[in-house]
């Protein structure tokens, strides 16, 4: 039945493989395998989206004090302080949960301790320490080669790619992502396979290759309708949107946004949604940008920007001020346009994340020549130039690095 449980979860079939684990923990005749294979079984619902099951799979371990050190115990920790991440958003909590968590294991279990220890990958990767999302990656995917565990292997591949994206490695993060994606083909993985597909897409994006993007985010976005899953639909389908956007599509990238906008403004499954509302107002923000709207677009950046301050996500607002930036430059605002691209490049140095830094530096060069200060003009045109190359010598093809070139120099207007 354990055996069932862990090939149903490979496979994403994710109720099966709680239900197998459950059946696992009664057929055994060790309390300390059978309480391990419940708080397994609560991950298994988890992924399933059956939230109820899995917070009473984790209070039934959790019941009874431990006085030993326990691989349930530890596995049940880890379990409710994921969902006190992707539910309830509440990242401090979570960090605790896994700290409790490596106490219950005292460094006894080291397969639950790579699952505590990819949980504070996230983390790590979401409150822009990139630097300890990789290490921490790494040491996951050793133990689960160690111990054959294949999801420990897929889940880092894809946080190591995220992680060197936004550190500016490109080559290094499609490489990673590729490699990845490659095994959840081989093992039929698909949860991970749409999650893996639509990262490179917006790695490509990110580079400025939206027509190679656009393939692998509408596959992401097939697998995750099969899976019927929200987030990664609802992820998917705001790069199309913004690969859209890119090729001057802009009613074909609001016809991508908009179901997902009127399903954020209504009660639904709370999985992550609290971060892919963020990036829907980013995508938001770009069209009516693209409209001519400066107004409308300052204000849905002003959205974003309190969201990701609320949630410690440096990343995304970095990306917000942007882009309130630029409507301020639009607007002819620019006191305000440059307070806010001058926390742009603050947090991006601050988290050492290159592509917001040569975008704000661009924009603060259009802002100076704009207002006839033509040295302070020259000097953030250089720091965008050399943030820029810096990043493109990490692409070994050709056509992504002047792709990248091109858009750095677009999306700044400072060519």
């Amino acid at each position: 039945e354990a055996a069932l449980g862990l090939a149903c979860f490979y496979l994403s079939e994710f109720a099966a493989s709680g239900a197998a684990y459950e059946r696992a923990a009664q057929a055994s005749d060790d309390p300390e395998r059978a309480e391990l294979h419940l708080a397994i079984a609560g991950q298994s619902h988890l992924w399933a989206h059956g939230y109820a099951r899995a917070r009473e799979l984790a209070d039934q371990v959790l019941r009874e004090p431990a006085r030993t050190a326990r691989p349930g115990v530890a596995m049940a920790h880890n379990l409710r302080g994921f969902m006190t991440a992707v539910l309830d958003a509440d990242l401090a909590g979570a960090e605790r949960c896994c700290g409790t968590a490596l106490e219950a294991s005292a460094g006894r279990f080291p397969a639950i301790e790579g699952h505590v220890r990819f949980n504070q990958t996230l983390f790590a990767e979401w409150t822009g320490d990139y630097p300890r999302a990789i290490a921490l990656a790494e040491q996951v995917m050793s133990t689960g080669r160690e111990h054959r565990l294949a999801h420990l292997v897929v889940w880092p591949y894809w946080f190591l790619g995220k992680a060197r994206c936004c550190l500016g490695d490109y080559g290094g993060a499609i490489a990673q992502l590729e490699e990845g994606y490659q095994i959840c083909d081989r093992i039929g993985d698909r949860a991970w396979k749409s999650r893996l597909l639509n990262t490179l897409g917006w790695c490509l994006g990110e580079v400025g290759c939206h027509e190679r993007a656009r393939e692998y985010d509408a596959r992401a976005a097939e697998v995750a309708h099969q899976l019927g899953d929200p987030e990664i639909v609802a992820n998917s389908e705001i790069n199309l949107a913004l690969d859209d956007l890119a090729g001057g599509r802009v009613d074909e990238a609001c016809g991508f946004l908009e179901p997902i906008e009127a399903a954020l403004s209504r009660p639904g499954d709370p999985w992550m949604r609290w971060r892919y509302a963020l990036h829907v107002l980013n995508a938001r923000a770009s069209i009516e940008l693209a409209r001519g709207a400066p107004e409308r677009a300052l204000a849905v950046a002003e959205q974003e920007i309190a969201g990701a301050v609320r949630h410690g996500a440096p990343k995304i607002e970095a990306r917000a001020l942007l882009s309130a930036g630029r409507a301020l430059l639009e607007l002819e605002r620019w006191d305000e346009a440059r307070d806010h691209l001058v926390r742009a490049v603050a947090v991006a140095e601050r988290i050492s994340a290159p592509r917001f830094g040569w975008r704000a530096h661009g924009l603060l060069a259009r802002l100076a020549r704009a207002r006839g200060r033509s040295e302070d003009a020259e000097r953030h045109a250089a720091t965008h130039a050399r943030l820029r190359d810096a990043a493109s010598r990490s692409l070994a093809d050709a056509e992504l690095r002047r792709r990248l070139r091109e858009t750095a120099a677009r999306e700044s207007g400072i060519a």
